[in-house]
């Protein structure tokens, strides 16, 4: 379950990035260059690395701060994607008037997404970022072209919070199976990258 803010709590995204400074983060303004994970996991993947090798041989707990520090990275991959949407939170966002959800984020959910108390849609990381961690500590070697590729699997799924109960609970190997299982059909997304569907 998604808890932590993000930096930026207005304004709707274009399809997957996040600006490239803070600066233009914090600005309303200010042009963005967006990047999206295709664009950075190499380099994101580089700095990954060093933890990776230094888990098998830390103490106990430095590989339990290692572990949670490379769950965190795998959650904030959210930011560097285009989430896909269930048939049915887009059905229920259509009749709140709210179009696409795939330019919505969890930042977005309480106010743009008059959801305030999360009761409706369900920010839902179909790859577990738990899942993605154990990934990357287990690779052998823990290379910069191995972990990009398992940050590359990165998906995230805009549901309701009715398909949200009918996923098994902890780790999920094939999510699209697991998915199938449930009943949740998604939309035929991602459109290609620089298409435009405009604001809502």
């Amino acid at each position: 379950m998604r808890e932590s803010p993000s930096i930026i709590d207005d304004g709707l995204l274009p399809l997957g990035g996040m600006p490239e400074t803070e600066e233009q983060m914090m600005s309303k303004k200010a042009p963005a260059t967006h990047f999206y994970i295709d664009d950075c996991a190499a380099d994101i993947a580089r700095v990954i690395a060093e933890i990776a090798r230094q888990h098998p041989i830390a103490e106990q707990a430095l590989q339990t701060y290692y572990y949670i520090i490379l769950k965190w990275m795998m959650r904030h991959l959210e930011d560097f994607i285009t989430p896909l949407v269930s048939e049915e939170a887009q059905r229920k966002a259509d009749k709140m008037g709210l179009g696409d959800l795939r330019r919505y984020r969890w930042r977005h959910q309480p106010r743009r997404m008059r959801d305030p108390k999360r009761e409706i849609f369900h920010w839902e990381h179909a790859t577990q970022t738990s899942d993605m961690a154990k990934a990357v500590i287990r690779l052998t070697p823990p290379s910069p072209d191995n972990i990009a590729a398992v940050l590359r699997t990165i998906t995230v799924v805009w549901i309701t919070k009715r398909e949200n109960k009918k996923l098994p609970p902890g780790e999920r190997p094939d999510w699209r199976s697991a998915y199938e299982q449930a009943g949740i059909k998604l939309l035929p997304y991602p459109l290609e990258r620089g298409e435009s569907i405009g604001r809502t």
